[in-house]
């Protein structure tokens, strides 16, 4: 299954947020997020999380120093639990690190989902034309 959409939400006072519906079952209870100095929080089921680190694992190997690689990943990382109305905690580092307030947008990226402040996501998205004409001449027809 691949992630896909976007969808308007917003934290409670506690950082918690709904996850859609539509991503729930992919999921799975325990999920593991992440920011990784981005502008946004990925999310992953526990299988497309091994898959990454796995990738890590390969890749740092021959590149980087793996044992550090691997470090950095992991302390920026944290395993959660989807609770019984759909949500996650946010931790507060984690969403004063990305920027996100209240308002956010979930969206669907393929192996993941993203988490992205609302006004972080439109100002993206308004930055995007440009890629977004790209991929419809490239794409007729999309």
């Amino acid at each position: 299954m691949s992630f896909k959409g976007a969808f308007e939400h917003k934290l409670d006072s506690k950082g918690r947020i709904v996850v859609p519906s539509c991503f729930r079952e992919e999921l799975g209870e325990r999920i593991v997020i992440t920011s990784m100095g981005k502008k946004y929080v990925s999310v992953y089921s526990e299988e497309n999380w091994q898959a990454v680190v796995d990738r890590i694992e390969e890749d740092a190997l021959k590149t980087l120093n793996g044992s550090d690689a691997r470090r950095v990943v992991m302390s920026l990382s944290f395993s959660v639990e989807v609770d019984s109305t759909g949500r996650i905690l946010l931790p507060e580092k984690m969403r004063s690190d990305v920027g996100i307030a209240q308002d956010v947008f979930i969206i669907g990226n393929n192996k993941k989902i993203e988490i992205w402040d609302s006004a972080r996501w439109h100002k993206f998205i308004e930055e995007s034309e440009t890629l977004i004409s790209e991929i419809n001449a490239l794409f007729p027809g999309l």
